[in-house]
């Protein structure tokens, strides 16, 4: 069953590249945005832009949860991803960013993070609302 869960995760994961990616600091003020992603395996790497700070907002919280909504414009079901986030190496962005005119060096411009999720749920609405399929990997999943 749980070997079933990680492949549909996984391969939701893997079928999208955009997301929310939303922290709640501990000054109960929150943040989100859009992020692009690529996944390895259930760990999510984001390419965020260095204006967002977002080095700065995990020293504060590195708690995070990525919101992936489905790309068939449905709004009928996402997947949720709450997991501790570190600052994560550059060797991602190729894979994150598809625009080959950028002159600056990459480091210069974004931050990568990298996301070891704690929980994942997918939530369908098209099975009933509230329908929820839910994956605890805090022991499963390597960062």
């Amino acid at each position: 069953m749980v070997t079933t869960l990680r492949r549909q995760f996984t391969t939701f994961l893997a079928e999208h590249r955009t997301g929310i990616l939303c922290l709640s600091e501990p000054a109960a003020s929150s943040w989100a945005m859009p992020v692009r992603y690529v996944n390895r395996d259930l760990t999510v790497v984001c390419l965020l832009p260095r204006w967002s700070e977002i080095a700065f907002r995990l020293e504060c919280s590195h708690m995070v949860t990525l919101i992936v909504p489905s790309s068939d414009n449905s709004n009928e079901h996402w997947l949720s991803c709450f997991g501790a986030a570190r600052l994560g190496m550059m060797s991602e962005w190729h894979a994150l960013w598809a625009c080959p005119g950028i002159t600056h060096a990459m480091t210069d411009l974004y931050e990568v993070i990298e996301i070891a999720p704690k929980r994942l749920d997918l939530f369908d609405q098209r099975l009933g609302w509230g329908h929820r399929t839910n994956l605890d990997c805090e022991q499963e999943t390597t960062a």
